[in-house]
């Protein structure tokens, strides 16, 4: 009985395993240098060449639909807008090494451009084992400025293009990638009105298979392939399945030690499994004590320090509601009416020189000025008078800057009056 549950454990956790794909791209294999989407076809056999020795495993759409996997290391090969250099390079690199790639084609050059293959071409490819999927009809960017703007033509992208190569070459289509790589809520919702299962992009990231891991099937991510980027990305794809596959490892050492324990635990007697029940229970009850303690006590200076935020809020709010009523006062009073509220503490200073005695807040006031949550209201009103008298010493100051300013003006005439008599004396008289 024991072996039997052990088993059922194992199979279960399989579930848990999952599958990551990396989808590479390619354009055409011309060997031209200055091209940075063209490889030659050495240099892509040193690619797959290099996925080979580090343990990946070429796989073809078919398998990722059907999910014929194996867990870590696959590599899905995908060729976009059907360049005539494919044709060969398939015959003398991919069908070799047993690579079935997907074809990304939009129809509107097939047949009608000397850089794209013909229709006998392609028909002959997809009877070697290779897929097909849609790129567009006239390979334009589906975003959304195009699906406003001209609708029409958009789905034209969509629907077009996967009723042509379904009757040219006699396939279903389920398979589309997006043209630039650019993708839309819009797209995505067309795509799957229009039956297609998939679609591509080429953001560089690995497609995960796993109940668990499920991810959007119309945003699946691509490693580009460039001259600038490829020896980047073989080192960046070796590196994310190294990782992975080391989680695998753990993941399946883990599975294995769970179902020896779920077997030695099944082969105890009832009487021992009780017991121990029993003092799990017990020490449970222990563990719920201790906790309650725990908290209860760390519960106090909690208490405490919320109730000093409260008295430390009230306070502040009291202050502002103070603060607010004295500026209010201040705007309506006649005095300082024409002054601004910033004049005001230059006044205040300027009085230090005065003859006039202010009176100045004493001591007391001055505590009484530190305003607390209780009696806030009652404190407030003994302020009241002394803003009063800061009031009247401001406007008396008022009173006595303007005396001295008329009186500098009024010298200052009769001194220009003077200047003005002793230069007319100096003049020759005619």
């Amino acid at each position: 009985m024991r072996y039997i549950i052990a088993t059922i454990i194992f199979c279960s956790l399989q579930h848990f395993a999952y599958a990551d794909i990396y989808v590479i791209c390619y354009h055409s294999f011309l060997g031209k240098q200055t091209v940075p989407y063209d490889f030659s076809i050495e240099e892509v056999k040193e690619h797959l060449e290099f996925f080979k020795k580090n343990g990946f495993r070429f796989i073809t759409y078919r398998d990722l639909i059907s999910g014929n996997l194996t867990k870590g290391k696959n590599i899905l090969v995908t060729i976009d807008d059907g360049n005539h250099s494919v044709y060969n390079a398939y015959f003398e690199v991919f069908k070799p090494m047993g690579i079935k790639p997907l074809l990304s084609i939009y129809p509107n050059i097939i047949g009608k451009k000397e850089y794209a293959m013909n229709w006998e071409q392609l028909k002959r490819l997809v009877n070697e084992g290779c897929e097909i999927a849609s790129h567009g009809f006239f390979h334009l960017k589906l975003n959304k400025q195009l699906y406003v703007a001209r609708k029409k033509e958009f789905l034209q992208e969509i629907q077009k293009s996967k009723r042509i190569l379904e009757e040219k070459l006699g396939i279903v289509v389920t398979s589309f990638v997006y043209p630039f790589g650019l993708v839309a809520d819009e797209t995505e919702k067309e795509l799957r009105n229009a039956g297609y299962k998939t679609g591509f992009t080429i953001i560089a990231k690995p497609i995960k298979i796993s109940q668990f891991q499920n991810q959007n099937p119309f945003r699946l991510g691509r490693f580009m392939f460039t001259r600038p980027l490829a020896k980047s990305h073989l080192a960046h794809i070796a590196r994310l399945a190294q990782s992975h596959e080391t989680k695998t490892i753990t993941r399946d050492d883990d599975k294995i030690s769970l179902c020896f324990t779920a077997s030695n635990v099944f082969a105890k007697d009832n009487l021992h499994t009780n017991a121990m029940r029993a003092s799990q229970s017990v020490n449970r009850n222990q563990c719920n004590k201790t906790i309650l303690n725990k908290t209860s006590s760390s519960d106090k200076p909690q208490k405490q320090k919320d109730e000093t935020n409260k008295k430390r809020n009230r306070s502040q709010l009291h202050k502002i509601v103070l603060r607010k009523e004295h500026e209010e006062k201040l705007s309506k009073s006649d005095v300082l009416q024409p002054l601004q509220h910033q004049d005001i503490d230059v006044v205040y200073r300027l009085s230090k020189f005065s003859p006039l005695e202010i009176s100045k807040p004493s001591k007391q006031q001055k505590r009484n000025e530190k305003i607390s949550t209780q009696g806030a209201s009652r404190e407030s009103e003994q302020l009241h008078p002394l803003r009063e008298q800061w009031q009247k010493s401001i406007s008396q100051h008022i009173i006595f800057y303007t005396k001295i300013l008329t009186l500098h003006v009024s010298t200052l005439h009769a001194t220009v009056d003077k200047i003005a008599k002793g230069i007319k004396s100096l003049m020759p008289k005619q």
